[in-house]
């Protein structure tokens, strides 16, 4: 079987991180089935993976805009499916190729577009997921699998597109266990036994971090031995993120 995967979007956050595992994984575990996968060029996998089961196809320079990114997946990348004779293509992220012929999965990673209407969002913000609302519902309809990866995003699925419940799947996001005798250095030179709390995201609404940061507090006061809490993300709405900042504050 052929099966393609493209690396040329979702290139932070959790698609990243579920790409960066699941290529050497696939490589340990697979030398029968053909991939062929899109990458930027000079990206790190191509002397990483040095197996012949594995293509590498460089398609767009490494620092190229998401627009061109998604520009070169919709109209480019379809053509190259179609002359490589590619069987399934698999996308780590909500958002399909809308012309490809062949048989498609995607994962729906982000929330952000079956959700932001039950948040006060910046304006802008809502303009972008009005337009990923409609994008992951014609993706949705047009793959022939969807990977939920959890059972709350199989929940919200269905809820948004009736009629795919004989097409969505839960895979839950693995956790990579370290080699053995490989320890894991201390977060910014922490002792031994300090622990912390860390919360994973981008500092958006949806996210949810304010209420984090308010039941944080709640725990604190019934509890002063509590470890400190720990936010990594970048800012996706300033406001939300001011927001949260008053609160700590």
């Amino acid at each position: 079987m052929k099966i393609a995967m493209t690396l040329l979007s979702g290139v932070c956050y959790g698609g990243a991180t579920i790409i960066n595992n699941l290529i050497p994984a696939l490589a340990a575990a697979d030398s029968k089935n053909e991939y062929h996968l899109f990458v930027p060029e000079g990206h790190p996998f191509i002397t990483a993976v040095k197996q012949k089961n594995f293509v590498f196809h460089e398609c767009v320079r490494r620092n190229q805009s998401a627009l061109k990114r998604f520009a070169w997946e919709q109209l480019i990348l379809p053509w190259e499916l179609k002359k490589y004779k590619v069987d399934v293509l698999f996308m780590a992220k909500n958002l399909n190729i809308m012309l490809a012929r062949c048989k498609t999965i995607i994962a729906l990673q982000n929330m952000e577009p079956l959700a932001y209407r039950e948040y006060d969002n910046d304006w802008k913000l809502n303009i972008g997921s009005w337009i990923k609302w409609h994008l992951n519902k014609w993706s949705v309809r047009k793959a022939d699998h969807v990977i939920a990866v959890s059972q709350a995003v199989k929940d919200r699925a269905l809820r948004c597109f009736p009629g795919i419940e004989k097409k969505v799947s839960v895979v839950y996001n693995g956790n990579p266990v370290p080699s053995p005798g490989l320890r894991p250095p201390s977060p910014l030179g922490r002792g031994e036994g300090e622990g912390f709390i860390l919360s994973a995201s981008k500092f958006v609404a949806y996210a949810n971090q304010l209420n984090l940061v308010r039941a944080y507090l709640r725990l604190c006061d019934k509890n002063p031995q509590t470890p400190p809490l720990w936010f990594a993300g970048g800012v996706h709405d300033k406001k939300y993120f001011e927001k949260v900042q008053n609160f700590v504050d």
